[in-house]
């Protein structure tokens, strides 16, 4: 449960968070008090203490090998960087919604707490290598509430701010006109070959409009490792799935044509268009969804609002 309640609380705090990295970063240090030692950030004159990071860090950390933890991504930054960062900035959060819920009167019940903390120390029965993970990170029983106490803040917060939010019909509809690609959804049915050697893709490529057999010639010559078992049949697939080469020649065929060899970082595809299909969702049908997301784009101003306003300093 407790990798439940991380992945839980982490999807909720970065919905808050996104949208105001760079923000949060800009207004570092622009206080005039100076961090002690053992803390990690400040907030508003509130200190968050570096033991409480630490341990925050380690929770987000588990499951991960050091090896993958300090892997450049490529961009100058490790995974480790990354939550790293993540951390700092849902503590800093957890702040800012702790003053704005004491202002609503708004508190988790020790009722609420005790469910959760009992949820949890089930799966740390069960889990021999967490329990011992938690122990030599010094992540206690008393910890585990607090965290627990924190992240159920941050969701009734944000139930209670959202709840007073009204989003018009006409805005939903506005949304609905403005972005219609969200709403439309396409799909291709697709066979292919893929071989490494262009002149084969080529010869390939006039046997297949010659009228032999596609899935024949996928059996005989594909290099793709499924086609034994699916004689290149990829079935259904929408847009953002395959590599953009790819895709972009299956979408611009119709039902029935065969592509020329298209060349992908896996080799030379000959791509056959089995079926497309192509369909709409209504105003009606998506209204709700459309509302939630304006719901939570609001939420996520009021955070950068809070952000905006607040003294925030980080290590």
């Amino acid at each position: 449960m407790i990798m439940l309640i991380i992945k839980n609380n982490k999807g909720r705090l970065l919905k808050g968070i996104a949208a105001f990295v760079m923000l949060a970063v800009l207004l570092t240090g622009c206080s005039g008090d100076k961090l002690s030692d053992d803390a990690a950030a400040m907030v508003n004159g509130t200190e968050i203490p570096m033991e409480e990071y630490d341990k925050n860090l380690a929770l987000f950390s588990y499951g991960y090998s050091s090896d993958v933890l300090n892997r450049d991504d490529g961009s100058g930054l490790t995974l480790l960087d990354t939550i790293k960062d993540y951390v700092t900035d849902k503590l800093v959060l957890e702040v800012l919604i702790y003053e704005e819920a004491e202002k609503n009167d708004i508190k988790v019940t020790d009722e609420d707490i005790e469910e959760a903390f009992n949820g949890f120390k089930e799966q740390m029965a069960n889990d021999e290598i967490l329990s011992n993970y938690m122990e030599e990170n010094g992540i206690t029983d008393e910890f585990i509430k607090d965290f627990l106490k924190k992240s159920q803040l941050v969701a009734k917060y944000e139930v209670f701010y959202t709840e007073n939010l009204e989003i018009s019909d006409d805005e939903a509809k506005a949304f609905y006109e403005e972005n219609p690609d969200l709403f439309t959804t396409e799909e291709v049915h697709a066979k292919h070959i893929v071989v490494s050697d262009q002149m084969l893709a080529d010869e390939l490529y006039l046997r297949t409009k010659n009228g032999e057999d596609f899935q024949q010639l996928a059996k005989e010559y594909s290099e793709d490792p499924t086609v034994e078992e699916n004689g290149g049949d990829l079935g259904y697939f929408p847009r953002g799935v395959m590599v953009k080469e790819f895709e972009d020649a299956a979408f611009s065929l119709q039902a029935g044509e065969i592509s020329e060899p298209v060349e992908s970082q896996f080799g030379y595809h000959i791509i056959k268009v089995e079926d497309k299909l192509s369909q709409t969702i209504t105003l009606e049908d998506a209204k709700n969804e459309i509302i939630n997301h304006l719901v939570s784009v609001e939420y996520n101003k009021h955070i950068e609002e809070l952000m905006e306003k607040a003294k925030i300093i980080k290590r």
